[in-house]
């Protein structure tokens, strides 16, 4: 009944110019984001897999659209399409579809630096779509300045292939006053460093550029997130810092990173801990913890210099993306090149 119903949505509404990006706000809530080059308004239709429909509009002209769908329910299979219209005249129009689905087994992509590059980054999202995951993170340096609204129009435009994809991501050095950032983007809870969970994987996201010593605010925060943590329902827990603790590239290791952040990830046995700031694609192993960079989502790559008997497993100076696929027990990673080639591949078990 689901097929039968997405082929005469599509029938109703022809092809799509574009395609919109998702955001997940809460669990309950999905915020739906597309751009048009002309001021427009902002139209949203909905439906579940039983027929419920949802109908959202606003006549707010404007060239970021953002509305935000609500009480939506877990475990059902959603179709959406928008449409932006000057008078009567349409000029956008796109469908997709999510799941609420929690489940047992799935993908995301982890990647950063897509920055100030548009073409690779397109590309980079063409190949994250090949995969399908749940949802996709960037590391931050989402654009080369925050304040440049231009900027952020291709950024919106590159994800227009990542229509079924939850979106989320840290905040970068490039984002740093994060004012646009917060405007464009709905992340969880104060949206600058936060948590969620998907199945029995706990994603924590750190924002390095602020406070992160033992009396901040942030760090507190941090430690009741580890403290709490229901082990009958966290089974691998993903740290996503923009800085790297550890790096064998121009920026280097992040010393406060280091001394702070590093024990308490080892006291708590965290799984994997992702970063980007680097330009390059580096697996580095120390503690029991796996340590990636990922910095190779668009922005100008950079070279790797380490020594061989350093704690560098794998490295590539390299544009690229992380394919993670969890099952229970255990975590698969492929890294992937922008041309479509896997250049590593490892596993994180319990």
């Amino acid at each position: 009944m689901k097929r039968i119903f997405f082929v005469i949505l599509i029938f109703v509404f022809a092809v799509s110019i574009n395609a919109a990006f998702l955001n997940r706000p809460d669990s309950d809530k999905v915020s739906i984001k597309w751009y048009t080059k002309e001021l427009s308004d902002s139209r949203v239709y909905c439906i579940d897999e039983a027929g419920n429909e949802i109908h959202i509009n606003s006549n707010e002209m404007t060239n970021f659209h953002s509305l935000t769908l609500e009480n939506l329910k877990s475990g059902q299979e959603y179709i959406y399409y928008v449409e932006s219209y000057i008078g009567e005249s349409r000029v956008y129009g796109s469908e997709g579809s999510f799941s609420m689905e929690d489940k047992e087994a799935f993908k995301f992509v982890i990647y950063g630096d897509s920055r100030s590059n548009f073409k690779n980054h397109k590309k980079i999202c063409k190949g994250i779509a090949i995969s399908d995951p749940l949802l996709v993170i960037n590391v931050g340096d989402l654009v080369f300045r925050d304040a440049l609204i231009e900027d952020w129009a291709d950024f919106y435009k590159s994800l227009d292939v990542l229509s079924s994809s939850f979106y989320y991501s840290a905040v970068g050095n490039h984002e740093m006053s994060a004012n646009n950032y917060r405007k464009l983007l709905d992340l969880p809870e104060n949206e600058l460093y936060y948590s969620f969970q998907k199945g029995k994987v706990l994603f924590i996201v750190l924002n390095t550029n602020q406070r992160f010593d033992r009396y901040s605010k942030q760090y507190l925060w941090l430690t009741d997130v580890l403290k709490n943590r229901n082990p009958e329902k966290t089974e691998f827990t993903i740290v996503v810092t923009h800085h790297p603790p550890y790096s064998y590239s121009s920026h280097g290791d992040s010393y406060f990173l280091k001394l702070i952040l590093v024990p308490l990830f080892e006291e708590h046995n965290i799984d994997l801990v992702v970063s980007g700031h680097d330009h390059n694609y580096q697996r580095i192993e120390k503690g029991n913890i796996n340590y990636i960079v990922t910095g190779g989502g668009g922005a100008h790559v950079s070279s790797i210099n380490a020594d061989p008997d350093d704690d560098l497993v794998k490295g590539y100076a390299v544009h690229h993306y992380v394919v993670f696929d969890y099952s229970p027990g255990v975590i698969k990673a492929e890294v992937i090149d922008i041309n479509g080639d896997v250049i590593d591949s490892f596993s994180v078990t319990k």
